[in-house]
C-alpha cells in the first residue's frame, strides 16, 4: 500500500480502532481496491490482514518512530549539555556518545571491550595530537607577531643611533653592512 495509507492504518491501530473497522475503511478506498485487484485477485482486506500487519508492519513503524523520537531527544539533550557547559552541540553530543559507549562496553565480552578501548584510545590520541598541533600553531603565530613587533621596535631604536646610520648609509656592500651592523647591534653575541 502507499505510504500515506500505511501511515493511516498504523495511526488507527495506535488509536485502538477495531481491526474490522480498519479493514472496512481500507476496502472503501478506491486506490486500495485497485491495488487489491491488481495484486491480490480483488480479495478484500479483513481483520486477520490487519492483525497480521499489527504484528509486523505496525511494530516496525513504532520502532522507527521511537528511534526518531530518541534521536530528537538526544539532539535536544546534546544541545542543552553543550550550552550548559559553555560549549557547542558537539561537546554535548560527545558526552552522550561517551555514555552510550560505556553502556556498550558493559555488555561486551572482554575481547570486544579491549578492541573498543584500543580504538577509542587511538581516537583520543589523535584528538590530543590535533589539539597540541593547534596550540603549537597558535604559539607560533604569537611568536611571529612578537618577533615583528620587537623587530620594529629595534629598528626605531637603532635608526636613532648615529653609528648604525653611518653603517647603513656607507658605500660598503650589503654583506659588509650586515656584518658591521650585526657586531654593532648584538656585540659579542653576533
Amino acid at each position: 500500500m502507499p505510504s500515506a495509507i500505511r501511515e493511516e492504518v498504523n495511526r488507527r491501530i495506535e488509536d485502538n480502532q477495531f481491526y474490522q473497522e480498519i479493514a472496512d475503511w481500507l476496502n472503501s478506498r478506491e486506490e486500495v481496491r485497485k491495488i487489491l485487484a491488481e495484486k491480490w485477485e480483488g480479495i478484500p482486506v479483513d481483520r486477520r490482514t490487519i492483525s497480521s500487519w499489527h504484528r509486523g508492519g505496525y511494530i516496525e513503524w513504532q520502532k522507527k518512530r521511537e528511534h526518531l523520537a530518541n534521536l530528537k531527544e538526544l539532539s535536544e539533550y546534546a544541545l542543552k549539555l553543550g550550552e550548559a557547559a559553555g560549549g557547542s552541540v558537539a561537546d554535548g553530543s560527545a558526552a552522550i556518545v561517551g555514555g552510550r559507549i560505556m553502556s556498550i562496553l558493559e555488555n561486551a565480552s572482554d575481547e570486544e571491550a579491549l578492541k573498543m578501548v584500543r580504538a577509542i584510545s587511538e581516537l583520543r590520541t589523535l584528538d590530543f595530537t590535533k589539539e597540541r598541533l593547534r596550540q603549537s600553531e597558535q604559539k607560533l603565530e604569537l611568536e611571529r607577531k612578537r618577533f615583528q613587533r620587537d623587530s620594529t621596535e629595534l629598528f626605531i631604536k637603532w635608526h636613532g643611533n648615529k653609528k648604525v646610520r653611518e653603517i647603513v648609509e656607507s658605500r660598503a656592500d650589503n654583506a659588509e653592512k650586515l656584518e658591521r651592523l650585526g657586531r654593532e647591534i648584538f656585540g659579542e653575541h653576533w
